[in-house]
């Protein structure tokens, strides 16, 4: 329930990237700083998009995985999901940095903050109401 949970708050908050970003494509512009501010924006949207939804995939699909591996009591897998959760969202992080970089519209940067703020905030895998690693009896034991 709690990965369902989860999974849609960060489904709501690539939405909020989507609002950001606006429709994609730039109204017409008739200088060209505009123009190049337009298209560095446009490309940020749908690459930082794209970026996301893949990212919410493989972030839920973790969850569902990790809360599997502490039914089973299974610590070595619990230990081992939590770290790939934790380089995701470090990825994720370093992600949005990089588009950042790219000098989108301010909105557009306010989104993705938005976003990295909810992705590097949310401790996905801590949120779960996960116990330590080291409270998690092995299977083997």
């Amino acid at each position: 329930m709690r990965t369902r949970i989860l999974a849609t708050a960060l489904a709501f908050v690539a939405l909020a990237l989507a609002t950001g970003c606006g429709s994609g494509t730039p109204a017409p512009t008739d200088t060209p700083t505009t123009a190049a501010a337009d298209e560095a924006t446009t490309n940020v949207c749908a690459e930082a998009q794209t970026y996301t939804a893949t990212a919410v995939a493989a972030v839920s699909a973790k969850l569902i995985q990790l809360q599997a591996a502490i039914a089973a009591q299974d610590q070595a897998t619990v230990t081992a999901l939590a770290a790939e959760g934790q380089r995701l969202q470090e990825e994720w992080s370093a992600k949005i940095d990089e588009l950042v970089a790219k000098n989108p519209k301010p909105e557009v940067v306010t989104a993705l903050k938005n976003l990295q703020d909810a992705v590097t905030g949310a401790a996905l895998f801590r949120s779960l109401g996960l116990p330590a690693v080291d409270t998690v009896k092995s299977s083997d034991s």
